[in-house]
């Protein structure tokens, strides 16, 4: 994709860093997303293409007759109405960011080399600073077209997640977005995908969820070199699973003490896992199985409702955590595994504290409170 002749230096400054995962993200969402008939429906904002719904905010349309972007806030038809909240929100970020293609209600495009494709870019860049999950271009009529992206609340379409064989691809792709640092690139992709870098001299290291290690070299005029994956550790708990579920289990723990109060009160008089409920006095509070432990605490395993909410949290994709059945045998301190991982399950679901009960095999079952009844803190 081309088009970037005469866009301004806002745009290119605050759109370019986002180039790689945009890119990234949009062709997750194309496979997502069966071709065939499509119908739109603005009032409910509801995109229908092949059989499948996607929830759609208008961003804008494109006049092919005169080469014009006229944005969603800026048409009459729409202007306020729910289903240009995605404009509006771009037309704040323009303003915030004093980018002109983002603030101008009729953007003439006639003066770029290829018109429909600035159009294009204008549309990828406003998916980009949202952090959509897509965007959809449609022919709506013999000199038009409209431009959607997928609204926030569409949670059904996927994230795209990093991958050590397409990432050296989305990149490359991505440096040649626009012009600006191809670091800057590379950094907003680590970034959108949660992944700590550092700078080392003339690159830029990460750590991919799987934990692998990434390492992007750039030559002595800033282009992007060589990328090279290494792999890393599958060592539990990993890196990946510290950096997205350690603040969520600390924040856990200090649940945990609620409980404890909570007990002193309630004691403890015997569970119910089929039923979901622990009987504390003359309460049976609400509980959600995390997970099992085995006897000798080498395998981990997830209950099937928690692992599927787990695997779909993008920063958590390719950890040895996100496996059904995780391997604890490497570890060093198991008690130290089995705390970050029934308490970073449990924060990173919304549940409340953790409680650990026998398991029929000798083992032991991990369970979150997900009750009101219990305090939090």
């Amino acid at each position: 994709m081309t088009g970037n002749d005469f866009f301004s230096p806002e745009f290119v400054r605050t759109v370019a860093p986002h180039g790689a995962w945009a890119f990234e993200q949009l062709e997750a969402f194309n496979e997502y997303l069966p071709t065939g008939d499509w119908t739109v429906n603005l009032t409910e904002r509801i995109f229908r293409q092949s059989g499948r719904d996607v929830s759609v905010s208008v961003l804008g349309s494109y006049a092919m007759d005169d080469d014009t972007w006229l944005w969603g806030w800026a048409n009459p038809q729409w202007a306020g109405s729910p289903a240009v909240e995605a404009a509006d929100a771009v037309r704040a970020a323009g303003v915030r960011d004093g980018i002109p293609e983002f603030t101008t209600d009729l953007v003439h495009l006639s003066g770029f080399s290829d018109p429909r494709m600035a159009a294009e870019t204008l549309a990828l860049g406003a998916m980009a600073v949202l952090g959509s999950r897509g965007y959809i271009g449609v022919t709506s009529n013999p000199t038009g077209r409209l431009y959607m992206v997928v609204a926030d609340d569409d949670k059904g379409v996927p994230r795209a997640r990093p991958d050590a064989i397409t990432m050296p691809r989305m990149l490359m792709t991505g440096a040649g977005f626009l012009p600006g640092p191809p670091d800057a690139v590379v950094a907003g992709y680590f970034a959108h995908h949660g992944m700590a870098s550092v700078r080392t001299g003339p690159a830029l290291l990460a750590v991919l969820p799987s934990g692998d290690n990434v390492t992007v070299d750039f030559d002595d005029q800033g282009r992007i070199g060589r990328i090279g994956v290494q792999a890393g550790s599958r060592a539990v708990p990993s890196g990946a699973w510290r950096h997205n579920a350690g603040d969520a289990a600390a924040e856990v723990l200090r649940y945990d003490a609620a409980f404890n109060a909570f007990l002193e009160q309630f004691p403890y008089q015997g569970h119910d896992l089929a039923a979901g409920t622990l009987r504390c006095g003359p309460h049976d509070v609400r509980i959600r199985v995390l997970g099992r432990v085995n006897a000798a605490r080498t395998t981990w395993t997830w209950d099937t409702g928690t692992h599927g909410r787990l695997a779909a949290l993008p920063g958590l994709a390719q950890a040895p955590e996100a496996a059904p059945v995780v391997d604890l045998s490497g570890c060093a301190d198991p008690a130290e595994a089995l705390t970050l991982l029934s308490h970073g399950a449990a924060g990173l679901l919304d549940g409340g504290c953790c409680v650990d009960l026998p398991g029929d095999d000798g083992g032991t079952v991990y369970v979150c409170i997900d009750d009101p009844l219990v305090p939090r803190a």
